[in-house]
């Protein structure tokens, strides 16, 4: 007499494996319609070079251009930087902070946000140095600048060193 399998030895395992060939099956189905798609759109299966659609190009910011604001900020004194990859709306968010208050954050889409007083940043609007938040618009504390492109670089890095030397005043030297 042979010894049942181990799916078949009880009704609970059989279920198991069967939804694990189940869910393999969706996979490689999945997996073979974004090849195809691939291949529609003139580009071979896996290719490095697929171009980007206007979404995803829109939505990320360069790379090069968070590092320069990482390696300016993360130069001042106390300032430490924490990544969530799954900020709001599932664009990741990179913060710095100065202690435990946050002086900013930029969005993987190019936005970096600010928490000002209501003062501060309803100047910041009206003289063209900041915008609304995209978001939430009427907020009265929080002001957004867009960057795109290294122009914009020099606007973002003030509003950063802003909030810097107002949370250092505030709330004195820290050192991390």
């Amino acid at each position: 007499m042979t010894k049942p399998g181990l799916y078949e030895s009880t009704g609970r395992k059989l279920f198991l494996r069967t939804m694990r060939e189940s869910l393999s099956r969706r996979i490689m189905k999945a997996y073979e319609t974004s090849l195809e798609k691939e291949t529609r759109n003139g580009q071979t299966p896996g290719s490095p070079t697929k171009p980007q659609s206007y979404r995803e190009r829109r939505n990320h910011i360069n790379d090069e251009l968070l590092a320069s604001i990482e390696r300016e900020g993360l130069g001042w004194t106390g300032v430490w930087r924490k990544r969530d990859e799954n900020g709001p709306g599932g664009v990741g968010v990179t913060g710095y902070r100065f202690g435990r208050p946050r002086i900013g954050h930029v969005h993987d889409d190019g936005h970096a946000d600010f928490r000002f007083p209501r003062e501060v940043r309803d100047e910041l609007i009206r003289s063209g140095r900041a915008i609304p938040h995209p978001a939430f618009p009427n907020s009265r504390t929080t002001a957004s600048y867009r960057i795109g492109s290294v122009e914009d670089l020099p606007g973002a890095l003030e509003l950063f060193r802003m909030n810097y030397e107002r949370r250092k005043e505030r709330n004195g030297p820290r050192e991390r």
